[in-house]
């Protein structure tokens, strides 16, 4: 029995993980987003059978391509994760097609891809001829799933993206599975989140003092989990809160999955009391008064985020809090080092407030070494962040059998 990656080794991004005895099962198949360049797909593959952890475009982006090139098995996921792939891949092609990028899937590669996929509960086995498969819940985004495939006498556990630690919007992982073989993300493997209660006090702090100085608290966040978390943390903020961009779609799928929330009616209850926002005269509407918006995309590089930056960027009473990491390169970077955004071609100095907070949907450090030790397995590949070979080191001399895996490379397990 082999384990290779077409994807996500000593990086993030385009998650791909091929396991073959006998047949080719894969798991999950991205993109490498960038701000620069065009996205970037794993290495081909031929697989017999597909299962995926989430639908972050990290993990789901590729996926139609695989259909486009004569894939005619199905594609496993949780039922929520299946529903979010339409919205998450339709708003790919459309970015992708906007910037000039080669889409290389077409919206009949979506459609079929989306009529062959398979809800899958957590808790359940799957059995098919050389192999078995299990979805548990990972605790990242609701729908989230780590991946059990028992073939050949072993059992190996891909986490897909993982976290310990509950929020307000999921519980985390509790359920970790003896394996003898791990394959783990390593996101914030070099550090520790902050103390969440302290980060959400020190992000309502902000938000009440811009709203009371009068101005709008733009909060741009990404559509799938973070944009939810982040309407969770304002529930009890009395002023406006307004959601926009896909991030009102996404919220308006993931309320009606309530078996996938921590508290599964709370999101639904909190839909009645927050305004959603549809178009500019709304936009233009809304920004006259103090409030809070949360709205896509989380680098602040598109979409509705652009509007408000210009209609608010000269009002030193307003404030843009962006709740997670942003990578190299990205406008959400520009703007928190420099306090400069790039409109029209021009790039100009804000005036208003730019803050950051983690908020991360990611396990830290401690997150995963807590779920490597849990697991226990004789051999961890280290994958989907920029220390793995450095983390993969940490575990080898803590006694687990450890790789950090190149692109293409293969192992047998």
């Amino acid at each position: 029995m082999e384990i290779s990656f077409a994807g996500a080794a000593n990086e993030v991004g385009r998650s791909a993980i091929i396991i073959e005895n006998r047949e080719k099962i894969l798991l999950d198949y991205g993109l490498k987003l960038s701000h620069e360049e065009e996205p970037e797909y794993p290495l081909k593959v031929d697989p017999d059978h597909v299962f995926l952890s989430h639908a972050h475009l990290d993990h789901i982006g590729a996926v139609p391509f695989l259909n486009k090139h004569g894939y005619t098995g199905n594609f496993y996921a949780t039922d929520l994760t299946i529903d979010l792939m339409r919205l998450m891949l339709e708003d790919s092609a459309k970015i992708a097609k906007m910037e000039g990028y080669n889409v290389r899937y077409s919206k009949k590669d979506v459609r079929e891809t989306l009529n062959k996929s398979i809800g899958v509960p957590y808790g359940k086995t799957l059995n098919f001829k050389n192999f078995s498969a299990t979805f548990v819940d990972a605790g990242h985004v609701p729908g989230s799933a780590g991946i059990i495939i028992e073939t050949g006498g072993k059992k190996i556990f891909y986490t897909g993206d993982l976290r310990v630690e509950d929020t307000r919007l999921v519980a985390g992982m509790k359920k970790f599975p003896k394996a003898d073989v791990l394959v783990i993300e390593s996101t914030y493997a070099e550090r520790n989140h902050p103390d969440r209660d302290e980060e959400e006090k020190r992000f309502l702090e902000n938000v009440r003092e811009t709203v009371e100085g009068g101005g709008v608290a733009l909060i741009p966040a990404f559509a799938l989990g973070r944009s939810q978390e982040m309407l969770l943390i304002l529930e009890n903020l009395k002023c406006p809160v307004y959601v926009d961009g896909m991030a009102r779609e996404a919220t308006n799928i993931i309320k009606n999955y309530k078996s996938y929330l921590k508290d599964g009616s709370r999101l639904e209850k909190l839909c009645r009391n927050i305004g959603f926002v549809k178009d500019n005269r709304e936009r233009e509407k809304i920004i006259e008064e103090p409030c809070a918006i949360v709205t896509t995309a989380g680098f602040v590089q598109a979409g509705p985020s652009v509007f408000y930056i210009r209609g608010l960027c000269l009002r030193k009473n307003s404030s843009i809090l962006i709740p997670g990491f942003q990578v190299e390169g990205s406008p959400g970077r520009q703007l928190l080092e420099h306090k400069t955004y790039s409109l029209d071609g021009e790039v100009v100095k804000v005036g208003l407030k730019v803050d950051s907070f983690d908020f991360s949907a990611h396990g830290d450090r401690s997150e995963l070494l807590k779920t490597i030790n849990k697991v226990n397995p004789e051999k961890v590949f280290v994958i989907h962040g920029d220390y793995c070979e450095k983390f993969a080191a940490e575990l080898k001399e803590m006694g687990f059998g450890a790789t950090a895996p190149e692109i293409g490379s293969k192992f047998a397990v």
